[in-house]
């Protein structure tokens, strides 16, 4: 990153499951943010989207906003956003809809500076309302990609965890094993779904995982 945009980089850091502990074989994306002192030219652009290309093989799922943006509260737009298993097209101008729950993360410690500022010295810590909002934002998310029923169910346990404890530094992994005691009519899929994410389905899985939608649309849909 050095390389591609030198001393425009005011800060480069990891965050989300890598940064927690969690079970063998769980399959990682990279969360990451790079912070800019100015708008990228096109000459930066094209370099960074030439960095991506060469880092092909990791799944990476990033942001690349400006410093001034990240010290407000408002969900900032990127200058571009790197898609998990969609390197190969960047796209322009993204928000961060999650960006309250990042800011969280961030001043909880559950991030990896790479490089420069650390983030809890630039984002604003988030209030609750600005967390709730996130949160509905992420169930949006669920409920409109029912293809990926694992990716829901964990999802929904974090979210649903996070409504009740008004605590959103968590894992999907952490979230599951609350979930398994508390959502006990859930601990199938439940059990299912950390099965896919460990690459280790069993037969009648998918079965459970998609049988398990309804449950998910009620916890996260809101309430009249």
């Amino acid at each position: 990153m050095r390389s591609a945009l030198g001393d425009v980089v005011a800060s480069a850091y990891l965050h989300g499951a890598v940064c927690f502990d969690n079970p063998p074989g769980w399959v990682l994306d990279l969360d990451f943010h790079v912070l800019l002192h100015r708008p990228l030219a096109d000459d930066e652009l094209a370099a960074v989207r030439a960095l991506h290309l060469r880092l092909a093989p990791l799944d990476l799922d990033g942001y690349y906003l400006q410093l001034d943006d990240a010290r407000r509260a408002t969900p900032p737009r990127s200058q571009l956003k790197v898609f998990p298993r969609n390197v190969r097209e960047l796209f322009d101008g993204p928000v961060d809809h999650a960006w309250a729950l990042h800011r969280a993360h961030a001043h909880a410690g559950r991030v990896h500076v790479l490089d420069g500022l650390h983030p809890r010295e630039v984002v604003p810590v988030p209030t609750w309302d600005e967390l709730a909002q996130a949160l509905a934002s992420e169930a949006g998310f669920v409920l409109a990609h029912p293809e990926h029923p694992e990716y829901g169910v964990l999802q929904a346990c974090r979210i649903t965890y996070s409504r009740r404890t008004r605590d959103v530094v968590l894992s999907k992994w952490d979230a599951a094993r609350w979930a398994m005691d508390e959502l006990p009519d859930l601990r199938p899929p439940i059990e299912a779904a950390v099965r896919a994410y460990t690459d280790a389905l069993e037969d009648g899985d998918a079965e459970l995982l998609h049988g398990a939608w309804p449950e998910v649309v009620a916890l996260l849909e809101p309430t009249p």
